[in-house]
C-alpha cells in the first residue's frame, strides 16, 4: 500500500485553516451576518479532543482511504454524509492538531505516531500537537504551574473567539482532554511539561576502578558554590554552579533552606519547560 507523505509548511497550514473557518463562518448561526453573535461552533479551536482525533487519523490509514473522495471517507468512519457534525469536527481538528494536510492525506506527524522509530517519537508528536496550536500554546503558558479550572478556560476562550456557552466549554473540555492525553497534567491537575521530559533524579557516584572504593568527584561537582544563607530574613540560600571549565557561564538559583520532594519533582519539570536544552558539543570543537 502506497501512501502521500505532504509536509505543510506554516502558509500552507495557515492558508487551510482560514479556508476551514470560511466555511465553519457560513454554515453556522443560519447564515446569521451579525458579527457580535455568538458562534455555536468554531474552527479556529478543536472541538474533540487530541486522542479522539488520532483514533479517527488512524482509522483513515487503516481503512486506507487517505487518497479517497471525502464523501468515502467520511463512509469508511462510518458517518453517512460529509456534512455530519462528528465527521467535520474530527476533520477539521486532526488538520488543527498538524495530523492531516489537505483533503485526509497524513502529515508526518501522523505517521510518526502510528509508526515511530525513535524512543520517545510518539510522546513529541502529542507534545507538539498540542503546542503547535496558538490557542493552546497560550493557554498552557497561562495556566502553567497552576490547577486547569475548564469553567475559566470556557471563559477565556468564549470571550476571545465570540463563541455561546455551549461551544466554549466543548472546546474546553477538549483542552482539558488533549493535554490529559499528551501527558502535560499531573494527577493533581496541574498544567506541567511533558512527563516524559521529566528529568531523571542525580545518581550517586561510582567507585574508582582501581577498587579502592574511594569515590571520583565529578567536574561539575567542584564547581559547587557554598550557599551562604540569606540576611534578609527570607531563610532562603543562594546556590551557584558554573557550566564551564572557564567558569564563564554559570546557573545561579535563590531557593528555601528545605523544599519537600513534591517541590522538587515540579522544579524539575519546570526547569525542562523553561530552559533549551541543547546537545553538549565534543571537547576539542568550537
Amino acid at each position: 500500500m502506497f501512501c502521500t507523505l505532504l509536509y505543510l509548511p506554516p502558509s500552507t497550514r495557515a492558508a487551510t485553516i482560514r479556508r476551514e473557518q470560511k466555511k465553519e463562518r457560513m454554515a453556522e448561526n443560519n447564515g446569521s451576518k451579525d458579527s457580535g453573535k455568538t458562534q455555536d461552533s468554531t474552527a479556529k479551536l478543536p472541538m474533540v479532543d487530541l486522542k479522539t482525533t488520532l483514533d479517527a487519523v488512524i482509522a483513515i490509514r487503516d481503512k486506507a482511504v487517505e487518497t479517497a473522495p471525502m464523501p468515502s471517507v467520511a463512509k469508511a468512519l462510518g458517518y453517512a454524509h460529509t456534512t455530519s457534525t462528528p465527521f467535520y469536527r474530527r476533520i477539521v481538528a486532526a488538520r488543527l492538531f498538524n495530523l492531516l494536510s489537505q483533503k485526509t492525506s497524513l502529515t508526518q506527524e501522523a505517521i510518526n505516531y502510528i509508526k515511530p522509530h525513535d524512543e520517545g517519537m510518539k510522546a513529541d508528536v502529542l507534545k507538539n500537537a498540542v503546542q503547535g496550536i496558538p490557542a493552546y500554546a497560550d493557554l498552557i503558558a497561562r495556566y502553567f504551574g497552576k490547577k486547569i479550572n475548564v469553567v475559566l478556560v470556557a471563559n477565556a476562550i468564549g470571550k476571545e473567539f465570540k463563541l455561546s456557552d455551549a461551544c466554549a466549554i466543548t472546546c474546553a473540555k477538549a483542552f482539558e482532554a488533549s493535554l490529559l492525553f499528551a501527558g502535560m497534567i499531573s494527577p493533581e491537575g496541574i498544567v506541567e511539561a511533558n512527563n516524559n521530559s521529566i528529568p531523571k533524579p542525580p545518581q550517586p557516584p561510582t567507585p574508582d576502578s582501581n577498587g579502592s572504593g574511594a569515590h571520583r568527584q565529578n567536574r561539575e561537582d567542584a564547581a559547587l558554590q557554598p550557599a551562604p544563607t540569606s540576611s534578609d530574613g527570607t531563610n532562603t540560600q543562594q546556590h551557584t554552579i558554573f557550566l564551564d571549565k572557564g567558569k564563564s557561564r554559570k546557573f545561579v538559583i535563590n531557593a528555601p533552606l528545605e523544599i519537600t520532594r513534591a517541590e522538587y519533582d515540579r522544579i524539575c519539570k519546570w526547569l525542562e519547560f523553561t530552559l533549551i536544552i541543547v546537545e553538549q558539543a565534543q571537547e576539542g570543537k568550537p
